[in-house]
């Protein structure tokens, strides 16, 4: 409950993902994680463990955004509008200023910015 995933995709084509039958669109994600289990030989010990989870679902798009926002999870749509709104800004920034930074995944992240003096 604590973590929040989404996906933005767009829709290519004439063809609505809510037309009458057609079925609701797949969507597939993989997560991939380390896992520290406790060693059986040695129980002050522990062993490193990959994982991989697939999630599979079928979702029902609606045509009605009155009903999306209906139930939608309020705190997890303003944390992805956040997101986005800091993703975009970051790219703004970047271009105003003219440094090619790499972007960074993580919002709170601070790079050092060489400083550029115009004469």
């Amino acid at each position: 409950p604590a973590d929040c995933y989404a996906l933005d995709f767009e829709v290519e084509g004439k063809q609505s993902l809510a037309a009458p039958g057609q079925p609701p669109p797949t969507i597939q994600i993989a997560f991939q994680y380390t896992v520290a289990c406790p060693c059986k030989a040695d129980p002050a010990a522990c062993i490193m463990q990959r994982r991989v989870r697939v999630l599979t679902t079928r979702v029902k798009a609606s045509e009605q955004p009155l009903e999306l926002m209906r139930h939608a999870a309020t705190d997890a749509s303003l944390a992805l509008l956040l997101h986005k709104i800091m993703r975009a800004a970051r790219s703004r920034v970047r271009g105003w200023v003219g440094l090619d930074l790499p972007a960074s995944p993580l919002i709170g992240h601070t790079q050092s910015i060489p400083a550029r003096l115009e004469a």
